[in-house]
């Protein structure tokens, strides 16, 4: 209404201002309504107005997925808002850029404006600034080595969000506890629980909205990792009840895709991930791309495509190399897939075309290796309170790497297995107990230990749901001639067509797809030749002169498919 402006209690810019602030829950229009306030603003006369709605624009931003866009819009604020004199205003601008600096783990940098924003917030009585920088503060901190202090900063920076009633950074507060006890700690459980409490009860939650479905899919991070993928489920599935767009949303179908992959929910999972890799065009923030890439490759290997998974995490290392080490339990299981996709090539029946294909597989595998290396290293002597998540993914990685070699190393296997349980990781440490029991087996060394191995790791799998696991447990034991306590010994025959018997049916099904004596022998863990042994007993059954005429008559007896 023309004219009215002047008799109103606020300008149209600080209208703009509130309707972003409450509508949070749809950052587009969040950073539309910043964006029309900007261009209201004349930065020259009024540099301190325009530089907090530059830090208001990037936190929207940040809401809505595009972390370089939140980076951008929050240096501007500090460059508009002069540190001198100490003002509220710096403090918030300095405040919002260490945010978004710990969110791209800029650790250094963002360590610096959060004191700078701490300091001047309790000097100025700002206390909701200063319960935000110190709640960044405390993330930071925890980050880059002093879990406790960092935890202590942002229980601090919790009770003073509760004091004043700062719905907004008593939920972030949550937010951040519980990633530093996931991604630092490492205490699971603790972190799965403290979000739930955060919650509150499903029919009357204390936090809703964006803040609400990050901390659902922090529980479900938690819960996935832990070993607890039932109640992960349940964290996803009420995450959903909530408004889900930007981060939010990115978050969500990380999880999702992580655990579908997990259960070989295949299909479901490939979709996820098209959804995120689409949010992410763009991105650089290492916590979505990291874990996104890593669901991705893992897609990738059960389906038995190690060369695309190969790709995915060449991909992703592309855009979050400078930021490896203080994320470890984000890369470490990256690189991890990327050592295994290239030993499953190098080793595996769909080996590359070319020997040159070979040879780049085995350098990516050994190049993703040293990373791990390199990183374990620097986290030793800048951050050695991380080593407890480091150690177990270079174990990881150097046992894959063992299979590169021409021998997978079962007590390669074995340390991992041991590292994993201590961090407490069910999952990972029955992958590393399925590959002890088949190197093993390789070697025919200790039975008893391959047995009890494949057993421990199949009573996992089952209780997970990883069915991917389990089948490829359930499929080593029976190569193995590995009794599984339930029942499960592999795909073997009730009949006996040619009077063959179950293994020599297993064998001839080899020779049909093409298997020398000497592959059979390694496929199934015994010599070649015992495998030799057995091939002539076959020809001899079946009245045939070689192999081919072997083949032919296991087409016949359907034992095997034609080659099409």
């Amino acid at each position: 209404v023309p004219g009215s402006e002047a008799g109103l209690p606020l300008d149209r810019i600080q209208l703009l201002e509130r309707a972003a602030f409450n509508r949070q829950d749809d950052p587009a229009r969040a950073v539309a309504h910043i964006t029309e306030a900007l261009d209201l603003t004349d930065a020259d006369r009024d540099p301190v107005r325009s530089g907090l709605l530059h830090a208001a624009l990037g936190r929207y931003l940040w809401f809505s997925g595009d972390g370089a866009g939140a980076l951008a819009a929050c240096r501007e604020a500090v460059r508009l808002v002069p540190a001198e004199p100490p003002s509220a205003a710096r403090a918030r601008v300095a405040a919002g850029l260490g945010q978004i600096l710990m969110i791209l783990m800029h650790s250094e940098e963002g360590v610096r404006y959060s004191e700078e924003a701490v300091r001047i917030a309790a000097a100025t009585g700002s206390r909701e600034i200063e319960s935000h920088a110190l709640n960044t503060l405390g993330t930071l901190t925890a980050y880059v080595g002093d879990v406790d202090r960092g935890l202590e900063m942002l229980h601090r920076a919790h009770e003073i969000a509760t004091e004043i009633g700062s719905i907004d950074d008593i939920s972030r507060a949550v937010s951040n506890l519980t990633d530093v006890l996931i991604f630092t700690a490492p205490r699971y459980d603790e972190a799965g629980d403290l979000g739930l409490e955060a919650i509150g009860q499903p029919d009357a939650p204390r936090i809703t909205g964006v803040i609400a479905a990050l901390v659902h899919a922090d529980i479900a991070l938690a819960r996935y990792l832990g070993g607890r993928w039932d109640e992960a489920r349940a964290a996803l599935d009420q995450a959903r009840l909530q408004a889900a767009g930007g981060a939010a949303e990115i978050a969500l179908n990380i999880r999702e895709a992580q655990l579908q992959v997990g259960r070989g929910e295949f299909e479901k999972a490939g979709l996820q991930i098209q959804v995120v890799e689409a949010l992410l065009e763009g991105a650089a923030d290492v916590q979505w791309i990291a874990p996104a890439a890593a669901a991705h490759a893992e897609l990738a290997i059960w389906s038995g495509d190690a060369a695309g998974a190969l790709q995915v995490v060449a991909n992703a290392l592309r855009r979050v190399e400078s930021t490896f080490s203080a994320n470890v339990l984000r890369i470490g299981p990256l690189l991890a897939l990327g050592v295994r996709a290239a030993a499953d090539l190098v080793t595996g029946t769909r080996r590359p075309r070319s020997g040159s294909d070979l040879g780049l597989a085995r350098r990516q595998g050994t190049d993703h290796l040293a990373s791990m290396r390199a990183i374990r290293d620097d986290i030793a002597v800048r951050w050695p309170a991380h080593l407890r998540v480091a150690d177990p993914y270079l174990a990881l990685c150097e046992a894959e790497a063992s299979r590169m070699g021409g021998g997978s190393d079962p007590e390669e296997w074995a340390t991992a297995a041991a590292l994993f349980h201590e961090l407490g990781q069910p999952y990972v440490r029955a992958y590393a107990q399925y590959r002890e029991g088949e190197a093993l087996l390789a070697v025919r060394r200790d039975a008893a230990r391959a047995r009890s191995s494949l057993r421990e790791a199949h009573a996992v799998a089952i209780g997970l749901g990883a069915e991917p696991l389990r089948a490829a447990i359930e499929e080593v034991a029976g190569r193995g001639r590995v009794d599984l306590s339930e029942g499960v010994v592999g795909r073997r025959r009730s009949s006996a067509p040619a009077g063959l018997t179950a293994r020599e049916q297993e064998i001839l099904g080899l020779v049909a797809d093409g298997l020398t004596n000497r592959q059979i022998g390694e496929r199934l863990f015994i010599t070649e030749k015992t495998a030799s042994h057995h091939v002539s007993n076959i020809l001899g059954k079946l009245g045939v002169s070689g192999r081919s005429e072997a083949a032919a008559e296991a087409v016949r007896l359907g034992i095997a498919t034609r080659p099409t």
